[in-house]
């Protein structure tokens, strides 16, 4: 039988781990830590949808500044 693993982050210090570490444990551990709400596990990361990417910039061109308008009467 293959041991399972769950990713978990700790709310509390556990074992010498400080709060707030992301670890990997055996999930019959893992179950008694969120049991005792000692941790909550850890959301996989959904990749985020890039934005449209905006076209391709001459590097080697000056930027182009408009000139202060004066408003005279």
């Amino acid at each position: 039988m293959a041991v399972k693993f769950t990713k978990l982050k700790l709310k509390h210090e556990w074992l010498g781990n400080p709060k707030g570490a992301v670890m990997e444990i055996n999930s019959a551990m893992a179950h008694k830590l969120f049991l005792r709400k000692v941790a909550v596990p850890v959301e996989k990361d959904k990749p985020k949808a890039k934005d449209v990417a905006l076209p391709p910039k001459d590097k080697m061109m000056k930027p182009v500044r408009q000139k202060r308008v004066l408003n005279k009467p």
